[in-house]
């Protein structure tokens, strides 16, 4: 690494990281202003630096913005800005062109264009990335192009704010769907990212929603899931589940456990038990019969009943004694995402509900 492109990244990273690196060919993360950002510097003979900013709330377009070459451009959508548009390629998901252009404001033009004349850039639903060859700028080009790094992430999520929800959820009224079941239940609504989050129950909910993954560069943003469209849900519980109760789908590793007498405790429903892994903390219980009254009182017929339909549903569902996570796959017609939504935000207050006594209590 030359000496010049080694004091030019250092200076960067100290001024506006506040970190002091002793080695620069190793990723570099922090946060300017509350922009997560990672700096990759390189010691080749290309002597590069890669600098990535994080969108903090992002967009679902499938977008892609790059500075045009020889070997890649698109032209999918138009900004209207006709120097804009000669020098950066725009792509964005099927059906996304309306919406597309009114991301790339004057104020994100502007902060591309201006990285674009120290190196190179690319905008994508999650993150910004510029490139560049410090030793070929000087300490205050190479701060203008991070300062533009910063204002093109901050300017695209604001105008993230006017956009409409995701194409694939209006098509059908799914987001009109959920919109209606926020406002009954007095939770706040953003459009775009799709999501919902608030109160149910005194159990903090949160849903969100992933339309596209063409434009994201930083990896799947849903919990558990695969590179795929979809949704996820947390929920935190305002009381902890007694017992310490824990429950996940069967591996091939807990059917095997099972056969040989190593098994989970039992709600005493048969077909629940071989798809779900169950479990509870008791102190002073060696036999597991307290843990078994709990775990069958609070996984009772109603809650059973919830957590089979999500699994028979493509839901990925684990929980424990503190809150609730779940994945599951894009849903657009609108009951079908209701119900689903609504077994997951009712399935708290069914486990609070006593179950009928049976021959096995």
């Amino acid at each position: 690494m030359s000496a010049i492109h080694h004091a030019t990244v250092v200076s960067l990273v100290q001024r506006f990281l506040g970190l002091s690196p002793a080695i620069l060919d190793l990723s570099l993360t922090g946060a300017f202003e509350g922009v997560p950002v990672q700096l990759q510097p390189s010691g080749n003979n290309s002597a590069s630096l890669t600098m990535v900013a994080h969108r903090p709330r992002g967009s679902d377009l499938g977008l892609r913005v790059f500075s045009s070459s020889m070997f890649r451009s698109a032209e999918r959508f138009a900004t209207g800005d006709d120097a804009f548009d000669g020098i950066f390629g725009r792509d964005c998901a099927p059906g996304c062109e309306p919406e597309a252009p009114s991301l790339l404001t004057s104020d994100v033009r502007a902060a591309l264009r201006a990285m674009s004349i120290a190196g190179s850039v690319e905008l994508y639903d999650d993150c910004v990335f510029a490139y560049c060859q410090p030793n070929m700028l000087s300490q205050e080009e190479l701060d203008s192009m991070f300062r533009s790094l910063i204002a093109a992430v901050r300017a695209s999520d604001e105008a993230t704010l006017a956009l409409d929800a995701p194409l694939a959820l209006r098509s059908l009224g799914a987001s009109a769907a959920l919109e209606a079941f926020a406002r009954e239940r007095a939770l706040s609504v953003a459009r775009h990212p799709f999501a919902l989050s608030g109160t149910i129950d005194h159990d903090q909910f949160a849903l969100r929603f992933c339309c596209q993954y063409e434009g994201r560069r930083g990896g799947d943003p849903l919990h558990g899931g695969a590179r795929s469209p979809g949704f996820d849900v947390r929920v935190r519980f305002a009381e902890p589940l007694r017992g310490g109760l824990f429950v996940r789908p069967a591996s091939m590793l807990d059917r095997a456990q099972a056969l040989v007498g190593f098994g989970d405790i039992e709600t005493g429903d048969a077909g629940f038990d071989r798809a779900w892994t169950i479990g509870a903390r008791v102190e002073n219980d060696p036999d597991r019969t307290i843990a078994t009254q709990l775990v069958r009182e609070q996984l009772n017929e109603r809650a059973r009943a919830r957590l089979t339909a999500l699994a028979a549903a493509g839901v990925v569902l684990s929980l424990d004694d503190r809150s609730l996570v779940a994945r599951g796959p894009l849903v657009i017609e609108p009951r079908a995402l209701i119900e689903l939504v609504s077994n997951v935000t009712s399935l708290r207050s069914a486990m609070r509900a006593e179950a009928p006594r049976s021959a096995y209590r």
